[in-house]
């Protein structure tokens, strides 16, 4: 387990608002090595005693660890002002360091390329890299990013962060699917009609119009987060004995979603953001009101849009993916709906509700609706739902911090994976650039739009 973390970009917002968290919490679990250190690395000139006090003040707004936790990791706190792109500054920065550490770059994604560069040039021969999401701004960038890691570094000492992969919902859905027989043999086109993974936040742009008004709800959060989701539902089952077995089943689901062409995107794409509206009795401007919003990029603060898997497992049945902000209500789930029950069926349960699966992502817990008659009226159907919670375990950014120091690539994406993300959402991009999709409106508070998508499908 290495035992260095290089973290830079440390006095931004990810940092302080999760990594250090997720560290706080990987010791009071006692995870962290007992010669764990953290050097933060930024252009800010302020010494190791003021990083420590923000970090303090930031791990008791959190919570996540007690105050002997707290008082412990910020012992372990170093700090250094640097130029993170310039291979000197890192050199004077790293001057005590010998052996090869973890250099995590917490930092705008245009100025990977010059980072990657000073890190393999100034940084002990065996480093790790971690690179956060968005992995470049497009296929064509994606793969020039990934050259550019394996010029100089292997791609087992390579970590690209989604930390959607280290939510407990998210660790469950394998022994979901796989360890249980029902499911095993019904997951599939004969008995599964739609799915649907949505992520509805009741939060506006919350001061990060600067990140989000140049990117937008598809790249945001579809292109990275509810694919690696729809991947993990719907893959094959993996190679019992091929190492990266479950790694290589998501690329290979990814492969087989079939491309959006042109024609596709106005009726399978839903393109929208929200105008003014209530939330929770609070009044919300206009997204195009908010500060530091430019109207004229028409950026997008929802999307909805229906893909198809060319396989035999799930050929026609329609894969719905949806998230939005400044909603009327936060809901994070999968939804799988089952057909109807086939053939006669007895007595008046005909028009009883096919069962739903559904994976709150958020919580966690898996809930089945299903349907029963009661004893006073046995051809009456009634739903009922049944609940299990997920074991908790740690949290995202701990988990995958964790993996990170123990060289863990399980919850790392891939650098073929990275790629073929993109490669399902650049056609829309390029749909719209030309014209097609304009952007509608919701109000704020609202449900949002809506695409009914077996109709997409047909």
């Amino acid at each position: 387990m290495y035992e260095t973390l290089v973290l830079f970009g440390a006095t931004g917002d990810l940092s302080f608002r999760y990594l250090l968290p997720a560290l706080g919490r990987l010791e009071a679990e006692e995870l962290l090595p007992g010669g764990f250190r953290l050097l933060g690395l930024s252009r800010e000139e302020q010494g190791t005693e003021d990083f420590r006090r923000d970090a303090r003040e930031a791990l008791e707004r959190d919570g996540t660890a007690d105050n002997g936790a707290i008082a412990k990791l910020v012992d372990r706190l170093l700090y250094a002002p640097a130029d993170v792109t310039d291979e000197s500054s890192l050199r004077a920065s790293m001057s005590d360091v010998r052996e090869p550490v973890i250099a995590y770059l917490a930092l705008p994604p245009s100025i990977y390329g010059n980072a990657i560069e000073a890190v393999a040039r100034a940084f002990p021969q065996g480093s790790r890299v971690v690179v956060e999401k968005p992995f470049g701004e497009g296929l064509d960038s994606a793969r020039k990013l990934n050259a550019q890691l394996h010029e100089h570094f292997d791609e087992a000492d390579v970590f690209r962060v989604d930390h959607f992969l280290g939510l407990p919902a998210m660790q469950a859905i394998p022994g979901l699917r796989f360890a249980n027989r029902p499911l095993r043999e019904t997951w599939n086109r004969e008995h599964i009609e739609q799915v649907t993974i949505q992520w509805d936040e009741h939060v506006g742009l919350e001061g990060r119009a600067r990140y989000y008004d140049g990117t937008g709800a598809l790249r945001d959060m579809v292109q990275n987060h509810l694919l690696e989701v729809l991947a993990s539902v719907a893959q094959e089952p993996p190679d019992p004995v091929a190492p990266d077995a479950l790694r290589a089943a998501k690329c290979n689901l990814l492969r087989d979603i079939r491309p959006l062409n042109r024609d596709d995107v106005p009726r399978r794409v839903v393109r929208a953001r929200y105008s003014e509206g209530e939330i929770d009795g609070n009044r919300v401007p206009a997204y195009v009101d908010e500060d530091g919003v430019d109207p004229a990029k028409e950026t997008e603060t929802f999307v909805q849009l229906v893909l198809s898997i060319d396989n035999e497992r799930w050929r026609g049945v329609p894969f719905v993916l949806r998230t939005g902000k400044a909603l009327g209500k936060r809901r994070q789930a999968v939804d799988v709906r089952f057909r109807p029950a086939a053939g006669e069926t007895w007595q008046g349960l005909a028009d009883a509700e096919p069962p739903t699966l559904t994976i709150d992502l958020g919580e966690p817990r898996i809930e089945m609706g299903t349907t029963v008659t009661t004893s006073r009226a046995l051809s009456s159907p009634e739903g009922i739902v049944l609940r299990g919670d997920i074991p908790p375990g740690l949290p995202a950014y701990a988990r995958v911090l964790l993996d990170i120091l123990e060289g863990d690539q399980a919850l790392s994406v891939r650098d073929d994976e990275a790629e073929d993300l993109w490669r399902v959402v650049e056609p829309v991009l390029e749909a719209w650039r030309e014209g097609e999709g304009s952007v509608c409106e919701y109000p704020a508070g609202s449900a949002g739009p809506s695409l009914d998508a077996l109709e997409a499908e047909r």
